[in-house]
């Protein structure tokens, strides 16, 4: 039997300050479909393809399929998938993302080709439940139903909302502090007045974060609350009743938050929640992606592990790289080194112009060294001295380093540099 909990009388956990867990970007969202899914990454190994992912499942996650890569962060006409707030509304294919910068954007066909559609101060983002229909959140709460080109003011004060609910109209917020308690409002008409749900008794230090989060269900009355205690580890809470009263219904193992990213969406199809996890290799490179769906209002959940750089080395369409008719064998020793390193590589014989590139953890090239015969012809050497290309020397730490050139680019490889 479950316990029925009236939050005027809950006492969260004692949550302390997790710098990894994003409360205001969202890196999985529900699409128009029951088990479609939204799922962005970062995906630091695969630099041949690009910095972070965007990925699209139709089966709750257990096969995805990568739809767009960020080449370039930092390219003005690319949109910037770093911690990125997914949004869906209602019309099949589209997909709204704002991103760090903030920018908002917009995809008509399931996230393969992004719009710039408008930057507006600090502004955050809810999809609506129609077809068209987005808020913004800056000072007051706007409401566009023309997919983000035209704004109206629905509220003019700072305003409380968080979440967007299921029906025309429906808002759902919290405000609040932690020594006064967050309170959870509701409303359902667009020109109408808050209604104060209950209040979240709280014995959480002010200087505590994250804020606990909403996320809307599937049905009429359905909102689900995630928050997180002091043993990082997060529970999820589900209310029928608008969120005047809620019932605990999973709590997680230990996290690792400092490894691993987590966000959370409730599904399409009745039933469904879905938490997502992303994280790296214990050297940095390597990304995993770990999603847990749910069938049964987040009681239980079935794991699907993806590891991107094994299952997602691929050249993109759009990018063709012609492959040389073999393989090259690419080494460097000492390895881990100081103050400097010799790589090795074996170059098949229609390589045009290679160049050894070499990349920091943050995926920023830091040297490109030309390379010219050293030995029998096709085997080569060149020497890494630790320096950047302005002959500055680099931090310790992991560096990967490839063989790029006119028709080919390898994989990386990996080496430490240790002071």
């Amino acid at each position: 039997m479950k316990k029925k909990i009236n939050l005027n009388c809950l006492l969260l956990f004692v949550i302390l300050f997790i710098p990894s867990i994003s409360v205001a970007y969202k890196g999985i969202e529900r699409g128009t479909e029951p088990e479609e899914i939204y799922i962005s990454s970062r995906w630091y190994a695969t630099f041949q393809c690009g910095y972070y992912g965007l990925y699209y499942s139709t089966n709750n996650g257990e096969d995805i399929e990568l739809k767009y890569y960020t080449p370039n962060p930092f390219a003005p006409d690319s949109i910037n998938l770093d911690r990125p707030h997914l949004i869906s509304d209602m019309t099949p294919g589209v997909l709204y993302c704002r991103t760090s910068e903030p920018y908002l954007w917009i995809s008509n066909n399931y996230g393969e080709n992004w719009e710039f559609v408008e930057v507006y101060g600090a502004s955050m983002y809810n999809a609506g439940c129609v077809e068209g229909e987005i808020y913004r959140r800056y000072v007051g709460l706007s409401r566009s139903d023309d997919y983000g080109s035209n704004f109206e003011l629905v509220i003019d004060s700072l305003c409380m909302v968080t979440e967007i609910g299921i029906s025309p109209g429906e808002l759902y917020g919290i405000n609040g502090n932690y020594i006064e308690g967050f309170k959870i409002h509701y409303r359902n008409d667009y020109g109408g007045t808050f209604t104060q749900q209950c209040i979240l008794d709280s014995i959480i230090p002010v200087v505590a974060n994250p804020y606990p989060t909403l996320s809307r269900g599937t049905e009429q009355g359905e909102l689900y609350l995630i928050t997180w205690d002091s043993l990082y580890r997060y529970y999820i809470y589900r209310s029928t009743d608008y969120g005047q009263t809620f019932e605990f219904q999973y709590q997680s193992e230990y996290i690792n938050t400092y490894m691993w990213l987590v966000y959370y969406t409730a599904g399409r199809e009745p039933g469904s929640f879905y938490v997502m996890m992303y994280s790296y290799d214990d050297l940095g490179f390597g990304t995993y992606l770990k999603i847990f769906y749910s069938n049964d209002y987040a009681e239980t959940f079935t794991e699907y592990f993806h590891h991107l750089t094994e299952d997602y080395f691929v050249s993109v369409e759009d990018q063709p790289i012609n492959q040389p008719s073999q393989e090259i064998t690419l080494n460097n020793f000492p390895n881990p080194f100081n103050p400097e390193t010799t790589i090795h590589y074996q170059l098949p014989f229609n390589i045009e112009n290679p160049v050894i590139e070499i990349f920091n953890i943050k995926g920023e090239k830091v040297k490109s060294i030309y390379t010219f015969p050293n030995g029998s012809l096709g085997t080569r050497s060149v020497v890494w001295d630790g320096t950047d290309n302005y002959r500055n020397q680099v931090s310790s730490g992991v560096y990967l380093y490839r063989v790029k050139s006119d028709n080919f680019v390898s994989k990386p490889n990996k080496m430490i540099l240790l002071k």
